[in-house]
């Protein structure tokens, strides 16, 4: 219970740091730590509703009846912060709901089958996945407070012109490329061991220079409360780090190869493409000032619309750079309209249907390390159908089989893999030039994501 409490007090220490009476909330917080979260009915058997739990866990009676719904009947059963506890009595702070979602993506989507194209292009944004946690608190003043835990992990790939040779027998390993005139070179010639028991008769591969992108940020939202229609301003920070890795033991490439290797399909040569991107490791806090409207719901038979439309600029503060190198610009707009076509309400919850469209138009200009595009794209449409599941009157699971990334408009070659010249055709490698392949406006899939979310205000 201890530990409960801790974690819920910093929660709210995060949330309280919106309001003016700092020192207030210290010395409850302090108050805090030195008691107990009462968490339901705290009776431990019969007749003993005069004792505290401490008094009586030595003394519980197993053999007791209960009477029937006595949880049920208990006001206090699932309360959070109870109503006499001094974060409710000063602060007004319920937590609302809980949630995590885990997803995959991937270029290889359905998409591209269409196309014959079986496994994908392994160009640009190749694949990923993302981790997720939240819980969202409401103040006394009715401020919605999000607080989040994101971990972001994607790899990023540029094909090189030419291959790699493997002689399984010597350990020789040649790398060809090719220069300005489009004639052969060698780029690379070494001796390496275990050739035959990393690729067995496998005596070629393709050319790749990979990067591996992990990001963790803890980040919070605060949204006043506004009628629909009225245009309203959030504003959140946040704090977190980048890590930029194109060394050749990186987390994308070897769990692509790893993937290659058990569909028994080509595989890559960057270990000697290794450093030629970028690397380095970034910590940093962001502030972003969001201004948003929602749109009135719009419902029609068991159907319903809910829209809404935001702008925002999120502004890095660097803390710490390891390297020269950065993923980040000082200032990024961005701009989103959002709609969701509900199907089949749910009766206790007034903003979640059994079936919901999802579709988004996103602007993102500035973002050098796109989650959902490749790099070198400013702008998207997305959409996916999400299932939403009832388990509980309090618990909802969710699942999104597949949805879409669509880049929209012109992509620029100002991007983090444009190997530190977005006009040049070629890039350096020792004494060699060699041709580096443009991106293209990739089509992007996520996979079976997936979702719970605990509602703790019912």
């Amino acid at each position: 219970m201890k530990k409960y409490s801790l974690f819920l007090c910093l929660l709210t220490s995060l949330a309280l740091l919106s309001q003016d009476n700092l020192e207030g909330v210290a010395s409850d917080v302090a108050t805090v730590l030195s008691s107990d979260i009462v968490l339901g009915n705290q009776k431990k058997g019969c007749g003993e509703e005069g004792t505290s739990a401490s008094e009586n866990i030595n003394t519980y009676d197993c053999h007791c009846q209960h009477e029937e719904n006595d949880h049920d009947s208990n006001p206090r059963a699932l309360e959070v912060v109870p109503k006499d506890h001094v974060l409710n009595q000063k602060h007004g702070i319920k937590l609302l709901n809980i949630g995590a979602s885990i997803k995959a993506v991937n270029d290889n989507n359905l998409l591209s089958f269409v196309d014959m194209n079986k496994y994908g292009d392994d160009v640009g944004n190749t694949f990923g996945t993302d981790i997720n946690a939240w819980g969202t608190l409401l103040d006394k003043k009715e401020n919605k407070i999000r607080i989040g835990l994101d971990y972001t992990m994607r790899q990023y790939t540029m094909p090189f012109e030419g291959n790699t040779f493997l002689d399984l027998n010597t350990g020789e390993v040649n790398v060809w490329g090719r220069d300005e005139n489009g004639s052969r070179v060698l780029i690379s010639n070494q001796i390496r061991e275990g050739l035959l028991d990393e690729y067995g008769e496998r005596d070629w591969l393709n050319n790749q220079a990979s990067l591996t992108v992990q990001a963790l940020e803890v980040d919070m939202m605060i949204e006043p409360p506004r009628p629909d229609g009225k245009i309203g301003l959030n504003y959140g920070i946040g704090i977190g780090y980048k890590n930029l890795d194109d060394t050749s033991s990186q987390l994308g490439a070897n769990v692509q190869d790893w993937h290659h290797n058990n569909m028994g399909i080509y595989r890559f040569e960057w270990d000697t493409f290794s450093n030629m991107i970028i690397d380095g490791r970034e910590s940093y806090l962001t502030l972003r000032p969001q201004a948003q409207i929602t749109f009135p719901t719009v419902e029609f038979g068991a159907c319903r619309l809910q829209s809404n439309a935001e702008v925002s600029v999120l502004f890095n503060t660097p803390i710490y750079n390891s390297s020269g190198n950065t993923s980040l610009n000082l200032a990024e707009p961005k701009l989103s309209a959002n709609f969701v076509m509900g199907m089949i309400p749910f009766k206790n919850d007034p903003e979640r249907s059994v079936i919901e469209w999802q579709n988004s138009i996103m602007y993102d200009p500035m973002n050098r390390t796109p989650a959902n595009l490749d790099p070198g794209n400013k702008a998207y449409f997305r959409s996916g159908l999400r299932f939403n599941f009832q388990v509980s009157k309090r618990t909802q699971l969710y699942v999104i089989p597949l949805e879409f990334y669509i880049p929209l408009g012109e992509q620029e070659n100002n991007h983090i893999l444009s190997g530190g010249d977005q006009n040049n055709q070629m890039m350096n490698h020792g004494n060699q030039q060699i041709m580096k392949k443009q991106l293209n406006n990739d089509i992007i899939g996520t996979w079976a994501q997936a979702g719970i979310v605990i509602n703790l205000n019912k």
